[in-house]
């Protein structure tokens, strides 16, 4: 609450009316003298505030006229309560501007006398307002990159835990882990908890410990890796590559450690296992528990039509099929009961919306690290014109089973309404028996699968004989 002056006689009884106009005009932004009719007989002020909502031209207006409509009983209290404390009355009225804008102003409203005049000072509170507005605009911003942040590093713990090589974060100045990854750990043969925090060199021999700081040293202020072979505390050679990471708030290394016996025997049948995976015709994806992508190969960024490995990582691999054939959530937890799920047919959608008919393959990785998913394209499929045109045996004999009679020995004899009726029934049955044996006999998931309700279900499983007393 503002607070005035104690003894205004002893400083303003002299004050001539020019130097109260100054004075009033120059401490606020708006201005206005009004009479008890409410009519605007004077206007000053700051001259750009006056010019944003043209107050210049308001000399001889009602002031209900140049307020908004929610703003007229506030201005009439402003008017009535003027003459009735020793404090000046307040409050926010509205301005309407062109274009559809309105300008906030608070008043506060003087009697020069108990039946005088009423003098309205008026502060400008757009400045503050567009302030408020892009302070929030800034705080939103703030709240989306941090939010961005935290998914990437979710992402990238992700990656780092699941990565088959062994790696190690470790801090430069200190020489303490920071960070290991699941391999890490095993190559170790360590838990978490006796190895971050630890110094590197704890782990390894001492003969060798002044040669694993001197490689560590060796990447300082270069842009090169470093490698060497150390031995561990237990006497098994290692081999050991040292890249430096910087950012604003340490240095750090980035230590991956591959078993010596690994280094000499496998290096090149892993490269050729890692280049083929890579280079492969069908799709591979390898994901989290939950079915978001940790990985995917050339093929699979084609297919997608991500383009690149980063617009496929951390999307649920649900995002990439057509949600009406295919749920990831059902898939996977097949997937876990089972082992493994092999050519299931599905539809496959890109980015851009285009569709392609794939078979979907997935395994569980071993102690819950995730699944491994191979997707390949129905339409890349060898099929000789020849054998494609003939009909499978269980279709052609879907009528005769019927009839007695090969289908086309009923052509001519029987409506065609009558035959594509019965091979659409075949089919159907064929449908619902595949996905009952897809899903262990799961009445719930099977309906899933299918895109049915249960109550359509068990109806199909009545009428083409699958049903079970308890159905």
């Amino acid at each position: 609450m503002n607070s005035l002056f104690s003894q205004p006689a002893a400083f303003f009884s002299n004050a001539d009316p020019k130097t109260v106009g100054a004075l009033v005009a120059n401490a606020s932004d708006i201005a206005l003298i009004v009479g008890r009719d409410g009519i605007i007989k004077d206007v000053a002020g700051d001259g750009e505030s006056l010019a944003q909502i043209g107050a210049a031209a308001w000399r001889g207006s009602p002031l209900h006229e140049v307020v908004s409509d929610d703003s007229r009983q506030h201005v009439d209290d402003l008017i009535r309560l003027a003459p009735g404390d020793d404090l000046p009355a307040m409050a926010d009225i509205r301005h309407p501007v062109p274009g559809g804008e309105q300008v906030l102003v608070r008043y506060s409203a003087i009697a020069t006398d108990a039946d005088g005049d009423v003098v309205l000072l008026g502060r400008n509170l757009s400045p503050l307002r567009s302030l408020q507005e892009r302070l929030l605009l800034s705080q939103q911003t703030m709240e989306r990159t941090f939010e961005r942040q935290r998914q990437d590093e979710a992402r990238y713990r992700m990656v780092f835990q699941v990565a088959s090589e062994a790696v190690l974060i470790v801090d430069v100045s200190s020489g303490l882990i920071r960070e290991a990854n699941r391999a890490a750990l095993q190559l170790l043969k360590e838990d978490g908890r006796n190895v971050l925090g630890r110094r590197l060199g704890t782990f390894f021999d001492r003969e060798d410990r002044s040669d694993l700081q001197s490689l560590l040293t060796g990447v300082l202020g270069t842009d090169t890796a470093s490698e060497g072979t150390a031995r561990l505390a237990d006497g098994r050679r290692v081999r050991v590559k040292a890249n430096l990471f910087q950012s604003r708030d340490a240095s750090t290394y980035l230590v991956h450690l591959q078993a010596a016996v690994e280094a000499n025997t496998g290096p090149i049948a892993d490269h050729s296992l890692a280049r083929l995976i890579h280079l492969a015709s069908e799709s591979i994806v390898l994901t989290d528990d939950a079915g978001a992508v940790l990985w995917a190969n050339d093929s699979f960024l084609d297919l997608s039509q991500c383009g690149k490995l980063e617009s496929a990582v951390g999307r649920s691999l649900g995002d990439f099929f057509d949600g009406t054939a295919f749920n990831i959530g059902v898939t996977l937890d097949n997937v876990r009961g089972h082992g493994r799920l092999k050519m299931l047919p599905t539809t496959l959608r890109s980015l851009s919306g285009q569709t392609s008919e794939v078979e979907l393959s997935v395994v569980a990785m071993p102690d819950g690290g995730g699944f491994g998913v191979v997707i390949r394209s129905v339409a890349l499929r060898a099929q000789p014109i020849e054998l494609s045109a003939v009909p499978k045996a269980s279709e052609r004999n879907a009528v005769m089973a019927r009839t007695g009679e090969p289908v086309e020995d009923l052509i001519g004899k029987v409506p065609l309404k009558d035959l594509v009726r019965d091979e659409m029934d075949a089919i159907e049955k064929s449908c619902i028996a595949s996905a009952l044996q897809l899903t262990g006999n799961n009445r719930a998931l099977t309906a899933k699968v299918l895109g049915l309700s249960r109550q359509g279900l068990y109806s199909k499983l009545r009428r083409y004989g699958f049903a079970s007393d308890e159905d």
